[in-house]
């Protein structure tokens, strides 16, 4: 259908229409606890869960500019902007366990609480130190997520309505994330989400228009 010019104007939805879906659907408390719901199932499937005992909480906050007046958008010193504070959560392998949308001018840790009680640890100061030193990359998950998904993109007016789209962006940033470490050969595994759709999905969707060597495009990216 996003293909055929004489179909487009009756099966494809207009941009307002999907900006509605988006802001008014989505933002309803039931569906918005629905998308949360769906981005927990995903990444604890049975197929995405980590194969070891111990799971690495690694939790970063990340300022979302604002241009405009939306709800609870505020300047923040840090960043030196009018923005929104974001608290994240990822796993080891770079899955992003749960965000909040927070108000611009709150400060890193709050909230915290919520994703760190549930992980406390008992026993010896140097094996807590031990296993807090693994962790450390969420600024680079919380980078591809911005690059890849653009889920800084908060342009909506109401508060709710931008969580909404936070949370849509951490939906699709880990379907990459997970199509990468899971399904990926070793050798392209490490590429940036940015990088796979650039050299992989690009190229390869590309590739169909292109004679001759197209198909052989298409087959080196699969």
């Amino acid at each position: 259908m996003l293909a055929s010019r004489e179909r487009r104007e009756t099966c494809v939805a207009l941009t307002s229409t999907l900006h509605r879906f988006e802001t008014e659907v989505l933002a309803e408390e039931r569906n918005y606890q629905g998308l949360a719901r769906l981005n927990t199932d995903l990444v604890q499937h049975e197929a995405a869960r980590p194969l070891t005992r111990r799971l690495i909480l690694d939790i970063d906050s990340s300022g979302s500019p604002v241009y405009g007046a939306q709800e609870q958008s505020a300047y923040n010193g840090h960043f030196e902007s009018v923005c929104y504070h974001s608290l994240f959560v990822f796993n080891q392998n770079g899955d992003c366990l749960g965000a909040k949308l927070r108000p611009g001018n709150v400060h890193s840790a709050d909230g915290c609480d919520r994703f760190l009680l549930p992980t406390t640890l008992t026993g010896t100061n140097r094996a807590v130190v031990r296993f807090y030193n693994q962790r450390g990359t969420a600024e680079q998950w919380i980078k591809e997520g911005k690059g890849a998904t653009h889920w800084t993109r908060l342009s909506c007016h109401s508060f709710r309505a931008n969580e909404v789209r936070l949370l849509l962006g951490v939906i699709a940033y880990n379907l990459g994330n997970l199509l990468r470490r899971l399904v990926l050969p070793l050798a392209i595994q490490s590429w940036t989400l940015t990088s796979l759709q650039q050299r992989l999905f690009k190229t390869g969707g590309g590739s169909f228009a292109m004679p001759d060597t197209s198909y052989c495009i298409w087959r080196r990216a699969t």
